[in-house]
């Protein structure tokens, strides 16, 4: 034990010298609301862990241990500076804790590692706030026999990675295994990460479940449980829900009152009614009925289906007052002493299929005017076709023109009826102008509908941009049996945008214009001032005017510098960056600006490894500005959040999440953040944000933030992956 834990053991109680003292009557503990605590605070008074109750009950020392032992759950109350005060093993979950006596020793020394980061994470902002926080932990079971048997260690591995866990442990530090191999680098993260998920899959992993309470001022007390059962039972209840969720059919189950206990995805879709709106309702509230054509509610469903089951067709109402034709199944429930204790019932919508009955008579009517209905569809689809500006074509599947209208014939330098019957492959080939249609073949042999951009140059010579896409249709094996191709003519809508973009630019130099005059200005007159009395001065009040004027031409320069960083182009070659690395390195500059204004950084990452392409040193300066900012906006200390995740927008996206719990921005300044020269702070240039905007523009990427004034704002950062 550590000299200070040996200091702490003088001053407070251990949970035998609490029990003495509970027989003496020194101590009662009140189940009901908790008494006035004092620093020497423990587990045997803490009324958190006890069951509540609602009289003051005295325990004697016996009654208090007894109780504490009969919890199952591992208790540890800890010292803000994370010493161990106390502890209260567990057998559930034994593998948690070393076989030894861990009081006074440090948390970190005895805990596994991701679950100690969880309690440190969480200590302070207990202590500060009084909120309890709740943390899920994964505990692998049996880990060294899973690597061996999937061959991703060897026995030799294993054997160095156990020996150095014994050697952890006798100098009283707990790493587990897995833990333990990442760090000698005999085992990825990622797949230790894969390896825990399978073991969940194969009901090898144990969850533990953390509850961090405040025990006193200075002290917290960590509760863990076993929730591993729960675990499974939520698993099995969320695959019953997705299994229901997946029929076809709608599944309702009712009690012997007719109240509505499920409703699944397919009875929302024929009725109209989301299950949050009718469970607990009966069915009648909602115009809908289980017997049809029997009208007696005081009936049983024992004596409505007597032998359990009933099947046939009956008409409901949909929440929109619609009929709805229904083919319903349904079977009585009965308890484990064969009494009836509710009913499900299976709905299926054959309104079409009825409505489909009827349309068979008139078909015989009908066919003597089809030819002509047909003929008078087949002109109108044709002059359609015919008349569209965007390029269209029919292939079959072997890829031979089947029809092409004379926008894309046009396109290609033919007639289409030169056209028909060519190979595409042919057609879009030719040497003088070739058509970019190779990926076109490319997607009907691959069967995979595509879409993308190409210039092309026409038989006049004109320059085009073309949006090419492929339509795949499949016949009943799922076999490709043609291909319909638009093409799209953009090259009057690029030249249009790029105008406007043009004017924008016109429209910003002219606000820049304007904004860089009142900027310099400030510093030009005071120069003009200086230069003046330096003239009329002499000596030592002379050298301090002209010095005065060098700092303020000086502020000029570093403002024209800055504009033109925010609009000059980079020379440096874009790279692949691994972000995570990145913010790695940008919080590891920041790890003492974060200590001196007492802000707490919390992160959560991305299971995955991104890549963007870009320029490390300009997404360095964009994510130290957005957290420098952040910690700016917390001179009395807060918390900083950063997380990063993979969003699917129309590609995949990096998503960098900064947030502040800080003063906030106020919403008369919002729409101005990333104005050039705008700024609220005195003695800032407020370029900042918009160098920012500039240069995740220049990656593809985009900024956008929301902010309270009083409780914090959140900046996030998208990059394109790839």
């Amino acid at each position: 034990m550590t000299s200070h834990g040996k200091e702490n053991n003088i001053k407070l109680k251990t949970l035998k010298d609490l029990t003495q003292s509970c027989e003496s009557g020194e101590h009662k503990v009140n189940a009901l609301a908790a008494p006035e605590r004092s620093e020497t605070n423990h587990l045997a008074t803490t009324n958190s862990v006890l069951p509540a109750g609602s009289v003051e009950t005295p325990l004697n020392g016996k009654h208090t241990h007894t109780l504490l032992e009969a919890i199952p759950d591992l208790l540890l109350l800890i010292q803000r500076d994370g010493v161990i005060l106390d502890y209260k093993p567990s057998k559930a979950i034994a593998s948690l804790m070393p076989n030894r006596n861990v009081q006074g020793e440090h948390f970190f020394a005895v805990l596994p590692v991701a679950l100690a980061q969880q309690i440190l994470s969480a200590l302070e902002q207990v202590l500060q706030t009084g909120v309890p926080q709740v943390y899920d932990y994964a505990l692998p079971q049996r880990l060294g026999n899973y690597l061996l048997q999937a061959d991703l260690i060897t026995r030799d591995q294993l054997k160095a990675a156990l020996n150095e866990q014994r050697r952890l442990r006798a100098k009283r530090e707990n790493v587990l295994l897995g833990d333990l191999l990442v760090r000698m680098g005999q085992l990825s993260a990622d797949d230790l990460e894969n390896i825990l998920k399978q073991q969940q899959i194969n009901g090898d992993l144990r969850f533990i479940e953390t509850r961090i309470l405040r025990s006193g001022p200075n002290e917290i007390l960590a509760i863990m449980r076993d929730i591993t059962e729960r675990k499974q039972a939520e698993a099995a209840l969320y695959y019953q829900s997705r299994l229901l969720d997946s029929i076809s059919d709608a599944v309702i189950a009712v009690d012997n009152s007719c109240t509505i206990q499920s409703w699944n995805r397919a009875a929302q879709s024929i009725y109209g009614w989301n299950a949050s709106d009718v469970i607990g309702k009966k069915l009648h509230d909602i115009g809908l009925t289980m017997f049809p054509g029997n009208g007696d509610k005081t009936v049983s469903m024992d004596r409505q289906l007597e032998d359990g089951h009933w099947q046939g067709t009956t008409v409901q109402r949909d929440r929109h007052g619609r009929n709805v034709d229904v083919l319903m199944s349904a079977s009585l429930v009965k308890n484990a002493l064969g009494h009836p204790i509710g009913l499900v019932a299976l709905h299926r919508d054959i309104t079409e299929q009825k409505q489909d009955r009827h349309l068979v008579s008139d078909i015989d009517i009908q066919a003597t005017e089809t030819p002509g209905d047909l003929h008078r569809s087949y002109e109108l689809l044709r002059a359609l076709f015919d008349g569209l500006n965007d390029g269209l074509m029919l292939l079959d599947h072997t890829g031979v023109v089947l029809g092409i209208n004379p926008a894309l014939a046009a396109l290609l330098g033919v007639t289409p009826m030169e056209a028909v019957g060519m190979p595409w492959a042919a057609l879009c080939g030719k040497p003088l102008h070739p058509f970019p249609g190779q990926k076109i073949v490319e997607a009907l042999q691959n069967r995979a509908e595509i879409q993308y951009r190409e210039g092309y140059t026409d038989p006049a010579g004109q320059r085009h941009v073309l949006d090419i896409r492929t339509i795949l249709m499949t016949g009943p094996e799922q076999r490709v049996d043609y291909a319909i191709v638009h093409v799209v003519d953009g090259t009057e809508r690029l030249v249009m945008d790029a105008i406007a973009i043009q004017h924008e630019r016109f429209a910003a130099s002219g606000k820049l214009a304007e904004t860089v005059a009142h900027e310099v200005n400030t510093p030009l007159q005071a120069i003009q001032h200086c230069l003046y009395l330096a003239e009329k001065l002499d000596g030592e009040e002379r050298t301090i005017y002209l010095s005065l004027a060098r700092e303020e031409i000086g502020r000029v320069s570093d403002i024209v510098n800055r504009i033109c960083n925010l609009y000059r182009p980079s020379q440096k070659t874009p790279t692949s960056i691994n972000m995570h690395a990145l913010i790695d390195r940008v919080i590891l500059l920041m790890q003492r600006v974060l200590a001196q204004q007492e802000v707490i950084l919390e992160q959560n990452f991305a299971s995955t490894m991104p890549f963007v392409r870009g320029r490390v040193d300009h997404l360095t300066q964009v994510l130290l500005h957005l957290m420098m900012n952040a910690v700016e906006s917390m001179p009395e200390g807060g918390l900083l959040r950063l997380d990063t995740t993979i969003e699917q927008h129309r590609i995949p996206t990096f998503a960098i999440t900064i947030n502040d719990t800080g003063e906030g921005i106020r919403p008369e300044v919002q729409a101005r953040v990333f104005d050039p020269f705008f700024t609220t702070k005195s003695g800032r240039s407020g370029i900042g944000l918009a160098i920012c905007r500039y240069i995740l523009q220049q990656h593809n990427g985009s900024i956008a933030f929301a902010s309270t004034p009083g409780q914090g704002s959140t900046f996030t950062v998208l990059l394109p992956i790839g």
